[in-house]
């Protein structure tokens, strides 16, 4: 998604190796549109593990103690920087942040005397995060999933189909503003991105880079 993110005229930073956008025009306006609007962002630099295999609960309970066993379509975050997605009985996605995949796959610890396994899934899929009081509306545009509070609430993760693409959809609310994050097959990333920029035009979608994420989560 890159290309896009340039003819957007983005200000693009290099960031834990990776070129992000990091403001398309003011971090202060993006900030607001995510308050009152909707906005997306690439956050494709995310590492992704997916794990599965019968004994991942022992895995994942080893690894990180304080964590109680999920039901699927649940997510939680573990030592602050994982992101753990119960996929079904046997598989997780393990998310964590840029370049912190082989810390996930340490904490998961040897796997060899276990009825599981981790593959490192990160360059396979890209990802966007859709936040703000309209993305609800913007993904009943292109999902035919329910995504109502009730269905998809927050903490929560489905498995379906965006915009004819297969894809992972977690809510995880950023404070007090609502807020989903999209992964799918990096070879559909042009597509989404201007699938969801047109899906949203109608609630005046516009992009966000990294310095209206950092105010919102007060990393700034």
């Amino acid at each position: 998604m890159h290309r896009q993110h340039v003819e957007a005229d983005a200000v693009i930073v290099d960031s834990d190796g990776w070129q992000l956008p990091a403001r398309y025009t003011s971090a202060t306006e993006e900030v607001e549109r995510l308050r009152t609007g909707v906005g997306i962002s690439d956050v494709s630099p995310g590492g992704k593990l997916s794990l599965q295999g019968d004994d991942i609960d022992r895995v994942v309970t080893n690894a990180f103690p304080d964590l109680e066993r999920l039901d699927i379509g649940v997510v939680a975050i573990a030592d602050r920087s994982n992101v753990l997605a119960r996929l079904a009985h046997d598989e997780y996605m393990v998310i964590t942040g840029p370049n912190l995949a082989s810390g996930a796959r340490e904490a998961l610890g040897d796997l060899d005397d276990r009825c599981a396994h981790l593959v490192d899934v990160t360059s396979a899929f890209a990802g966007v995060r859709i936040a703000g009081p309209s993305g609800r509306k913007l993904l009943q545009a292109v999902t035919e999933i329910d995504v109502s509070q009730e269905a998809l609430p927050d903490m929560g993760c489905v498995q379906t189909s965006v915009a004819g693409i297969y894809g992972l959809l977690l809510r995880i609310d950023l404070q007090e503003v609502l807020s989903y994050d999209l992964y799918f097959a990096r070879d559909y990333g042009e597509y989404m991105w201007e699938a969801l920029l047109e899906a949203g035009a109608e609630y005046s979608v516009a992009p966000f880079g990294v310095e209206a994420m950092d105010l919102l989560t007060g990393r700034a």
